[in-house]
């Protein structure tokens, strides 16, 4: 938890870390992340919603996010100073208490493939749909009106009403059909249109990003054989489509908007219940939402044009993400709301001062020992406690490395040093250190700082600081001490 307060309001910010210092990006690269915050902050801990018993109740923190989706950080969120409804009224130096509480989760997404039941029906050939050319002539609300309403779909030639010119194989699964326009030749009146149905479900927490449809007879796996042309859907959406259409009518290149498929080239040897025909099952991209948790449809329509036809049992491989997830809740470490059971805990944190005015105080004076003043740009209230931070150095003489200062000790040269040893010093008469309202002050560190930076804890009189550098000469003095002022701002 990251705390901060600029006078004006309070800050807190969440950071997800692992325990040992990593970044919080690598910590949401394995796994975890933010899903839920909620946050009360108060001036006493008895203020934050709780049970009866002592127990917090995070539903009922007035700041948070539950809609995070993992993340690394979460806020700030900031609360105003103040005396309203919702500000904290706080000064300089009070506590607050803080309960901050976290819902953090880890999901793991794993590939893998995953194989549907399909349940098919098919058309009834007593009444075929017959569409003008020889295909891609027709709608999807017209193709979608065909029902499906037997369930004997792989007939493999065997019943009357079917096609069994091309093949009596009994040794694959697949559906025939005469062309009701032409038994036996091209048909110049119209297309046969016929639909397949095929109800499946995706069980919850699989996420399909890819899917091939083909064969379920082996050596033909990813490969629709069929004729003449065939249109795939799934929960009504076109994915592919394509066919013979090509070489009987090659003006016809789209449907619905679609460029389609080539079919592969006519291999009667290897689908002779096809005439030949077959192509490749591979589905293109996959829609976001195309496939749903739970029940879906996929719809093959085929077109006949010629005598008759036939189509491979089909069956749908996914290629699917599976994510599980583990969750866990998390509280900023700090003090327990009650020492047994439920371990929620809330941490405290002091409001601090704020840098109110930052002073150049320069090294200059009209003659020796009468140093110019320099004054704060604030007043500083009767009574009210304040901090000084000087830092820096100032130049004090032109001896080299040596002849210059900071607030509190100065660097001197062998030749103007004690014992002729070179060094930082302070004068006896804290000459050239930096002086408060004309006297000389108690600046901590007592003992040299190499950093040269001091820090002076003062009490406000009511009016703006004076600072003074003391020294002899001032010719050869350049630069200067910052001063800053921190402390409560005025409400």
């Amino acid at each position: 938890m990251l705390v901060w307060d600029d006078g004006a309001q309070l800050c807190v910010k969440y950071r997800l870390f692992d325990g040992t210092g990593e970044d919080p990006e690598d910590v949401v690269g394995d796994g975890w992340g933010l899903t839920e915050t909620h946050l009360a902050v108060a001036t006493n801990e008895a203020l934050i919603p709780q049970t009866k018993t002592g127990n917090p109740i995070p539903g009922k923190f007035p700041y948070g996010n539950d809609e995070l989706g993992g993340v690394a950080e979460d806020g700030p969120y900031c609360i105003d100073f103040g005396d309203g409804e919702g500000e904290l009224d706080v000064d300089c130096g009070d506590t607050v208490f803080i309960a901050a509480h976290a819902v953090i989760e880890k999901c793991v997404t794993v590939q893998d493939t995953l194989v549907p039941v399909l349940t098919w029906t098919r058309s009834s050939e007593l009444d075929v749909a017959v569409f003008p050319g020889y295909g891609a002539q027709w709608t999807q609300a017209q193709g979608f009106t065909i029902s499906t309403p037997e369930l004997f779909v792989w007939d493999g030639g065997e019943l009357g009403q079917y096609f069994t010119g091309y093949s009596i194989r009994e040794d694959i699964s697949w559906a025939s059909w005469i062309c009701t326009e032409n038994p036996t030749g091209k048909s110049l009146t119209g297309t046969d249109l016929r639909r397949f149905n095929a109800a499946f479900e995706i069980p919850a927490g699989y996420n399909v990003t890819g899917a091939t449809l083909g064969s379920v007879n082996s050596g033909y796996e990813n490969v629709i054989p069929m004729n003449d042309n065939i249109y795939i859907f799934v929960n009504e959406e076109l994915l592919f489509w394509g066919g013979t259409i090509e070489v009987v009518d090659p003006g016809t290149t789209t449907f619905l908007g679609m460029p389609g498929r080539m079919t592969q080239p006519q291999n009667f040897s290897a689908f002779p219940e096809t005439d030949g025909w077959h192509m490749d099952g591979t589905f293109p991209a996959i829609p976001s939402g195309l496939f749903n948790e739970g029940s879906n449809n996929l719809d093959v329509f085929a077109e006949e044009f010629w005598t008759g036809g036939g189509m491979h049992e089909l069956g749908l491989t996914l290629q699917v993400e599976q994510t599980t997830c583990e969750s866990e809740t998390a509280w900023g470490g700090g003090t327990r709301f009650v020492e047994q059971g439920n371990w929620a805990m809330y941490f405290t944190y002091e409001i601090q001062p704020v840098l109110l005015d930052t002073v150049k105080v320069t090294p200059f004076g009209t003659g020796a020992y009468q140093p110019t003043p320099t004054y704060s740009n604030i007043v500083l209230e009767e009574g009210k406690d304040y901090s000084l931070v000087a830092s820096g150095t100032y130049r004090f003489a032109n001896w080299g490395e040596y002849g210059i200062a900071d607030a509190a000790w100065n660097s001197r040269r062998a030749a103007n040093a004690p014992g002729g040893v070179a060094g930082w010093y302070q004068q006896a008469t804290q000459r050239l250190q930096v002086w408060i309202g004309g006297a000389a002050v108690a600046w901590q560190p007592t003992d040299y700082n190499s950093e040269h930076i001091y820090t002076l804890d003062v009490i406000g009189k009511g009016g703006a600081l004076m600072f003074t550098i003391v020294d002899d000469a001032y010719s050869d003095n350049s630069g200067f001490i910052t001063v800053e002022i921190w402390g409560c701002p005025a409400p």
